[in-house]
């Protein structure tokens, strides 16, 4: 049995710290959860669940620190893989120390979003090339976080091992009736997914107001981020308080997922994956979203989902108008049906099984 150990910068709610909720609960044995920097929601839900986490508190820079405490894990804990997540300079550079004392201790550095959104400058362009000649391999999370890597630099081609994100199927199953639509008749979009101006809500909001939705349409927005005074503002401006609600940050989206028609996730820069997406076609909502980075990966227009080649509000207002008539019908059924059977392809124990043979190898 192999002990993995996964770093994280911090455990706040996010696709990432998602992900390895999942893994944990699949694999508690096999699996431990360091947080180098800061816990926080999802840090808390895994100590609350027994899982195997700890909390370094450490500066952003105290590499001597962090190496010597990943140093005692590994010659006392037999840590057989260290599993590197957040795009962090500290914790690519330990890597480094790690792989120079421990020639034969196997280390990935994940790749969760587009080679130009986790190099953000020259200096993250040095470590993270100095890191990746050292480590056994990068973990894409879809053929389009590959292709943004190898763009950039070809000679990694062979060391990007792409695997797709999961979620644990069995806490998404199509627990309510087949009803649609809210008592007044409104079709229910939702969001579900942190708020930064990159998510395009904005343009979600003013699709809206463009489209003349207001009366057709509630939309509720879970989640939380730097972006969500904007965004009550704008919802202000635009006269939407009767139809846009803000559900903030949740533990469980469930009972929000399941009470929807379907699932708008508006991100307008390059997506790497969209682990929300597939916990909403889980339940049986189908999504809608423009075609950017890895969503051609997850849905195929019109079978399971739908897809916005033109990212604007416009656009993606006009796309909701003529899917607000089918929501209910027995073409939309099949599009729910086909969403539950697609996202079975993205099960945790899948990805779980990919990473296992990955450092077996």
């Amino acid at each position: 049995m192999k002990k993995i150990l996964h770093l994280l910068w911090s455990g706040s709610i996010g696709g990432i710290e998602n992900l390895c909720l999942s893994i944990g609960r699949r694999k508690p044995q096999e699996n431990l959860f360091c947080f180098v920097h800061e816990g926080g929601v999802i840090a808390g839900q895994m100590e609350k669940e027994g899982l195997d986490v700890e909390l370094l508190n450490l500066r952003k820079w105290d590499v001597l620190a962090l190496y010597k405490y990943l140093s005692l894990k590994i010659r006392h804990m037999e840590i057989d893989c260290i599993i590197v997540h957040h795009d962090s300079g500290l914790l690519w550079l330990v890597s480094i120390f790690l792989k120079k004392k421990y020639p034969g201790f196997k280390v990935y550095i994940y790749a969760h979003c587009s080679y130009k959104d986790f190099i953000r400058n020259k200096t993250d362009r040095i470590v993270f090339l100095m890191t990746a000649k050292w480590v056994d391999g990068i973990i894409a999370i879809s053929k389009y976080v590959k292709k943004s890597i190898v763009e950039q630099h070809a000679f990694l081609e062979k060391t990007i091992f792409v695997i797709y994100n999961g979620i644990d199927t069995t806490r998404f199953t199509l627990q309510r009736e087949k009803s649609y639509k809210d008592t007044s008749g409104k079709i229910r979009l939702i969001y579900v997914g942190r708020l930064i101006e990159e998510k395009g809500l904005q343009l979600l909001l003013s699709s809206i107001v463009e489209n003349a939705l207001e009366n057709k349409v509630i939309l509720t927005i879970v989640g939380d981020g730097p972006y969500r005074s904007q965004l009550e503002k704008l919802t202000l401006n635009f006269h939407l308080n009767n139809c846009v609600s803000f559900a903030g940050s949740q533990e469980d989206v469930l009972c929000y997922l399941k009470e929807s028609d379907i699932f708008v996730h508006p991100a307008i820069w390059e997506e790497g994956f969209g682990i929300t997406i597939i916990e909403s076609m889980a339940l049986g909502v189908p999504c809608i979203a423009f075609n950017r980075g890895a969503i051609s990966e997850i849905i195929c227009n019109e079978v399971d989902g739908f897809i916005v080649n033109e990212v604007s509000g416009k656009a993606l207002g006009s796309r909701i108008t003529e899917l607000c008539p089918m929501v209910g019908t027995d073409y939309w059924i099949k599009i729910c049906e086909a969403a539950i059977n697609k996202s079975t392809l993205f099960s945790v124990d899948r990805t779980i099984e990919k990473i296992e043979s990955l450092i077996e190898e």
